[in-house]
């Protein structure tokens, strides 16, 4: 298990963008609400490169009041730094970049 991040120590604009989304989403599921999927749709109106509607719609479908793994701010275990996810804080620590799949 890796240590969790705050959001803003996420080092990319988007990393931070997708990780405030997910926040919102969980607490859409575990408080009811929908500000998420109007967020996400404000973002695609606005020609944003990020899929939001898809990571709103996997944080709702998942429906566990926590965050989803790969959408959780985590820090790399060997060097501190903040990653979006706990596969990327892994794979920072094994010295295997971002590029790297299972």
């Amino acid at each position: 298990m890796v240590e969790s991040a705050n959001i803003s120590d996420l080092q990319d604009r988007n990393d931070r963008v997708i990780a405030k989304l997910a926040r919102i989403a969980t607490n859409d599921t575990v408080f009811g609400g929908v500000k998420a999927l109007v967020l996400a749709k404000r973002l695609d109106r606005i020609g944003s490169q990020i899929d939001a509607e898809c990571i709103v719609g996997n944080v709702y479908s998942a429906s566990i009041g926590r965050a989803l793994p790969q959408y959780r701010p985590c820090l790399c275990p060997e060097c501190g730094q903040a990653v979006l996810g706990e596969d990327a804080a892994l794979n920072c620590y094994l010295g295997l970049g971002e590029d790297y799949e299972d």
